[in-house]
């Protein structure tokens, strides 16, 4: 038990740094005066973790991504500006986490398990629904929030 216990801990520890710290280069190379960035590596930490531990490694996707757009989204100099920046980080961050959850599924559903990916169907597969068609959700979800 105390094993699982520490497995877990380490496991969700390591994709929660990993995310974000990820999506802190991200926000580096972001576009002035906004968040949005040209490059977003962390979706693709979120992609593998949910694609290979699934809905154990959820809280430290979720609370990586959360850090990473209240980061991202803080904004202190009134109370009101302040409660938007927390919706409106803890809504990016659950679509952040969805996006990769749908992309995990939709690869898992598409592509045997445990497959090497030889197959020029079967990239192009991964490639397509872990890429575009699973990042549509979060960019949707977002960018409504933001507007």
């Amino acid at each position: 038990m105390v094993h699982y216990f520490s497995s877990y801990f380490a496991k969700n520890l390591i994709f929660a740094l990993a995310y974000f710290l990820c999506a802190y280069v991200g926000l580096l190379l972001a576009i002035p005066p906004t968040s949005a960035s040209p490059v977003w590596a962390a979706a693709g930490v979120a992609l593998a973790g949910c694609y290979l531990y699934g809905r154990q490694v959820a809280p430290g996707l979720l609370l990586g991504a959360g850090l990473a757009q209240f980061y991202a989204f803080f904004d202190n100099s009134s109370t009101h500006n302040f409660l938007e920046s927390i919706i409106i980080g803890s809504v990016v961050s659950l679509a952040a986490f969805a996006q990769a959850a749908l992309g995990a599924r939709l690869i898992k559903y598409k592509i045997p398990a445990n497959d090497p990916l030889l197959e020029d169907n079967r990239i192009f597969w991964f490639l397509i629904l872990g890429g575009p068609v699973s990042c549509i959700l979060a960019a949707t979800i977002g960018t409504t929030t933001l507007l």
